[in-house]
């Protein structure tokens, strides 16, 4: 028995009374066609039992990535924070990292990154929404946000999204995070292996909030299966206090300490202690600041490209606006050796 054939194109067209070009743009959710057009035809194309080809998918991938550079195909990066790109390594290194990871993976794709600021004063949703459907930009990268709860507000049915941590936290969409709750664990875990009994965290309440909590979770968890007198409690500062720090380090004497400060080796010091000799430290994280100390790589480089992964399948699938079920992709951190934790003996 035949079976029969899938329909075309040009079926389609016929059906809606349109070209064959607008079908095409229509089931790519091209901007230049109108909402309702573009519904009916997928509408149309659904109920004839259209599918698209991933050979040809693969194909105009192919073609994408031998394109010369200025016509690659864009996807925007939205910061709400505007230091010039070159200044990312030097005063946001995770920021950098990222940029620089979905650069590269973009780059491989056959796409390019292109900023812009989404709180540029005078800059509101929809006139943002205009410029980059005018410049033909469907594929948005967010960026992090300061605030724990940021927002963005676009029209989001024009794009396909993705974040790079939990802030933005509305709205709802596919993001790819470092796994902190497991690299905290980690952390914790190889210096109670290495002897250390009284391990302490010390990092700033927002940071802990912008990744949803999961640092603090993690340091509560561990600290379940240490003996209650060897509990060190977790300090989240609101702002940099070195007072604050030193008597916590006096109060309750850690002989390791988790932290995301970079100031917290001085302060340390400040307390007549030595590092690593007398208090190992690892930092969550990487900083130019802090060559040589012992940290969990956060692995920027390798969560941006893992967004711009996200986003170009959501392109490729032809797939727009607020994911039903928004995905979480979480990515190991790694963890660096350095000079600032030392073997220490059973006590």
């Amino acid at each position: 028995m035949n079976e029969k054939p899938p329909p075309s194109l040009r079926m389609i067209a016929e059906k809606a009374s349109v070209s064959r070009a607008t079908v095409s743009l229509a089931l790519r959710n091209h901007p230049s066609i109108p909402a309702a057009t573009r519904d009916r035809i997928q509408r149309i194309a659904k109920e004839a039992g259209y599918q698209p080809s991933a050979l040809v998918s693969t194909m105009l991938a192919q073609v994408r990535r031998r394109q010369p550079a200025k016509q690659r195909v864009t996807i925007a990066w939205l910061s709400s924070q505007r230091p010039p790109t070159a200044r990312y390594a030097e005063q946001y290194p995770f920021l950098a990292d990222l940029f620089a990871g979905a650069s590269r993976r973009a780059e491989e794709l056959g796409y390019r990154i292109e900023e812009f600021w989404a709180k540029e004063p005078g800059m509101t949703g929809r006139r943002l929404t205009s410029v980059l459907l005018t410049r033909n930009i469907r594929g948005l990268l967010l960026a992090p946000m300061p605030s724990p709860r940021g927002h963005l507000s676009l029209d989001w049915s024009q794009f396909a999204v993705a974040a790079m941590a939990y802030s933005p936290w509305r709205p709802a969409v596919h993001r790819v995070i470092v796994n902190h709750f497991e690299f905290t664990r980690d952390a914790f875990r190889r210096l109670a292996r290495l002897g250390h009994r009284r391990i302490g965290l010390a990092t700033f309440q927002i940071l802990n909030e912008r990744v949803n909590h999961q640092i603090r979770a993690a340091i509560l968890d561990c600290q379940q299966r240490v003996a209650r007198a060897n509990r060190v409690p977790p300090l989240l500062l609101k702002r940099w206090d070195d007072r604050i720090l030193r008597q916590w380090f006096l109060r309750y004497q850690p002989d390791g300490v988790l932290t995301t400060l970079t100031e917290v080796a001085d302060a340390i010091r400040a307390c007549s202690r030595r590092i690593p000799e007398d208090v190992s430290c690892v930092f969550l994280g990487k900083h130019a600041s802090l060559p040589g100390f012992t940290a969990i790589d956060n692995r920027g480089e390798a969560i941006g490209a893992a967004a711009v992964d996200l986003v170009v399948e959501q392109l490729h699938h032809n797939e727009y606006g607020l994911p039903k079920s928004p995905k979480v992709v979480m990515v190991e951190g790694r963890w660096d050796d350095g000079m600032s934790v030392r073997q220490r003996t059973n006590r």
